[in-house]
């Protein structure tokens, strides 16, 4: 295994645990909460590990002062959404690409992988 699989590994083994999840708060003109996404000028986007602390924070302010039209709008928040939902998902996604590599680099290493027997 290469020491940037290990490196990951270990780095993943410390971080906050998961499953790790988005917790959105939607804000109008005024900075006042809104469930309503046409009203909403801004919006954080927390990324919360499993014990409920914050691993992370997207914020985004998407006014009209902003972003041109309201289809901008929309954009930069969905923009937003993707983001976080990425951050959110990478522990799990990197635990599975590292372990896959680390699979293959074994494989890959037995003498009849490389043509010996």
């Amino acid at each position: 295994m290469t020491h940037r699989i290990e490196s990951l590994q270990q780095s993943l083994a410390t971080a906050l645990p998961r499953p790790w999840r988005v917790r959105e708060t939607l804000y109008d003109a005024l900075g006042a909460p809104t469930t309503v996404e046409t009203d909403a000028t801004a919006a954080d986007l927390e990324i919360i590990a499993v014990n409920g602390l914050r691993v992370a924070e997207v914020s985004v302010s998407f006014a009209h002062a902003d972003v041109d039209d309201g289809h901008d709008r929309l954009s930069v928040l969905i923009g937003a959404r993707a983001d976080a939902g990425l951050i959110a998902r990478a522990p799990q996604d990197l635990a599975y690409f590292t372990t896959a590599v680390a699979q293959a680099q074994a494989l890959l290493s037995r003498p009849q992988a490389r043509g010996r027997h």
